[in-house]
């Protein structure tokens, strides 16, 4: 039902790489709280390095340039499931990482479930 919908989003953190082969992508998106632009942004940033360094695949952080005022999200390429699998389960495993996101991000971004949302994304050609 519908047309298209999309966002267009400025890169932030990370550097796209178009050698890279990706079948599936794994996203999250937010909005940062109100009055909180400043810190969600840089936020975003230290915590897409952190799932870099747990889960040793590139990621992106981006700030939407269309769309909901203050709308952000992360994004991680990999090459096929297994390597998604394996770097999903590296990040649940890390109990800094739930520390982190429960002590740091709290209060960043709204506090409304309809506004994070997290999805995989999948090339089908």
């Amino acid at each position: 039902m519908g047309g298209a919908d999309d966002t267009l989003a400025q890169v932030v953190y990370g550097e796209p790489d178009p050698n890279r082969q990706i079948e599936y992508v794994t996203t999250v998106r937010a909005v940062c709280a109100a009055g909180s632009v400043a810190r969600g942004l840089e936020l975003g940033v230290d915590l897409a390095q952190r799932v870099e360094k747990i889960t040793g695949t590139p990621s992106l952080f981006l700030a939407d340039v269309t769309g909901t005022y203050g709308g952000v999200g992360w994004a991680s390429g990999h090459a096929n499931v297994q390597a998604m699998e394996a770097a999903q389960q590296k990040l649940a495993a890390d109990p800094s990482w739930a520390k982190y996101v429960d002590k740091e991000v709290k209060g960043t971004y709204a506090d409304e479930p309809s506004l994070t949302t997290q999805l995989i994304y999948r090339r089908v050609a």
